[in-house]
């Protein structure tokens, strides 16, 4: 029962993950703003600020609404069975791995806030769970 629980909140957080690795892809931070990496507006200062935030939050909104449908489609019933074998203590270390990369990406890369003490101890946290899991 609780490796299924385990199992099902792992296999949330792999959902919310393709959509980090794709925002990672398409958008880049720069001077604390998001714009997409492949877009470029020349002609008009006020309508290249316009067109970076509206095309980086409906990127955004497509990358979270269907990559997460898309994986459970593809993947959702076998990740799940994968999950739950792997045994407590892989899925334990799993899901402490991923739970760190989610909360670097959100405060660092999102909030573009600098490698602190705190978001040091959660990179090796993390690093160090990953590693007790492909070990």
């Amino acid at each position: 029962m609780v490796v299924k629980l385990i199992a099902m909140i792992t296999q949330q957080l792999i959902n919310f993950l393709i959509p980090e690795f794709l925002f990672l892809f398409f958008v880049e931070t720069s001077k604390s703003k998001l714009k997409i990496r492949f877009t470029f507006v020349e002609e008009n200062p006020r309508l290249k600020r316009f067109a970076n935030i509206w095309t980086v939050g409906a990127i955004a909104l497509l990358m979270y609404l269907l990559s997460p449908l898309i994986f459970q489609l593809i993947l959702g019933e076998p990740m799940n069975e994968w999950l739950v074998s792997l045994g407590l203590l892989k899925l334990l270390s799993l899901t402490i791995s991923l739970i760190g990369f989610t909360l670097i990406f959100i405060v660092n890369y999102l909030f573009a806030k600098e490698m602190d003490k705190s978001s040091l101890i959660i990179a090796v946290i993390s690093i160090l769970s990953f590693i007790v899991f492909m070990s």
